[in-house]
């Protein structure tokens, strides 16, 4: 096989030092004196040979890469993967002349070593609630541009308003004459995540401000059995809930399937209400579910503009977070009580 053509190659046919090639096909101005003539001599003469400037080993000499990674640490689980996600990045990467590379790793300390295998200029990383609160301290530490995606601090990430948004989603329960509103999850491990406590928050000051008693459940959905006998339970005591607020789209599909085979229909019995306008929950769903929905398109591009600013302006430690608020809408399944 024919070896490609190297600099020295370039150099020894155009009667120059490989230095001067170096710097004329790297498009260095400034670092050696040459004169048009001789770069365009030199330019050239590359092109007789059919020299082309290896990309890859352009990138270690810059340590630019052209690649962000979205990393989900090993211990994840799927569905923190929302849809809409991978698409943004995708998108906004495209927009930048970046490409996104998915990654892995079971500890901080692999990220590093991440880095360098997969040639990654920085990391967006997808929290679902596990992340260790000394990552943020880990990455600045070792200088790596990273921005949270899903995860509440106040610099270089980007997540949702909870409390607001739950806030306006009971004052809409409560317009529509709500008033033994149950705020829900059936997943006990969301608890580590902000948005349990956020959401719960404003739910719960949004019904102590009109003067009524919150009340929250927190559900193993892993024990179906326990959870579906204890939500029915529920059902049954005399002061029952008249509308459930899910801490997720999710879990309003996972109470649909709780009522089979029960006595309690939604939303006749009482009214059923979400949180993300997550497609593939909705359409386990027998109508259409009243939500919020939240733009995780939108969030997974704010993250890649956020981390380009990081990247591209190496004395930039720390880039104001984005708060994303989502909006209402309205289904068939909170009508006027």
């Amino acid at each position: 096989m024919k070896r490609s053509p190297t600099q020295q190659d370039v150099a020894n046919l155009a009667g120059v030092s490989q230095a001067v090639v170096s710097a004329v096909v790297n498009s260095r101005r400034g670092a050696i004196g040459v004169s048009e003539a001789v770069r365009a001599h030199v330019r050239a003469t590359a092109e007789s040979l059919g020299y082309r400037v290896h990309a890859d080993a352009q990138s270690m000499r810059r340590r630019k890469f052209g690649s962000i990674g979205y990393l989900a640490p090993g211990r994840f689980r799927w569905e923190f993967d929302f849809p809409g996600t991978r698409p943004g990045l995708f998108d906004a990467a495209h927009g930048i002349d970046k490409r996104i590379v998915y990654a892995r790793a079971d500890s901080e300390n692999e990220i590093p070593s991440v880095l360098r295998e997969f040639c990654l200029d920085g990391l967006v990383i997808h929290d679902g609630g596990k992340i260790n609160a000394t990552l943020s301290e880990f990455l600045v530490r070792h200088e790596i541009p990273a921005v949270f995606l899903n995860h509440k601090q106040r610099y270089n990430a980007v997540y949702v308003d909870d409390v607001g948004a739950a806030s306006e989603m009971t004052r809409h329960l409560l317009s529509q004459g709500y008033k033994r509103i149950l705020f829900l999850s059936t997943m006990s491990f969301i608890e580590a995540h902000h948005s349990w406590s956020d959401r719960k928050k404003g739910f719960e000051d949004t019904m102590i401000a009109a003067g009524l008693v919150p009340r929250s459940m927190l559900l193993d959905g892993t024990r179906r059995d326990e959870a579906r006998s204890a939500f029915l339970d529920t059902l049954e005591a005399e002061t029952r809930p008249d509308a459930v607020l899910c801490h997720g789209d999710h879990d309003a599909a996972v109470l649909q399937s709780y009522l089979f085979g029960s006595k309690w229909l939604f939303p006749r019995d009482f009214a059923l209400a979400g949180f993300g306008a997550e497609p593939t929950c909705s359409n386990y769903l027998s109508l259409p579910l009243t939500t919020m929905r939240i733009c995780r398109y939108g969030m997974a591009q704010s993250a890649v503009h956020l981390l380009a600013r990081l990247m591209d302006e190496p004395a930039t430690v720390k880039v104001a977070s984005t708060i994303v608020r989502p909006s209402l809408v309205e289904g068939l399944s909170t009508p006027l009580a």
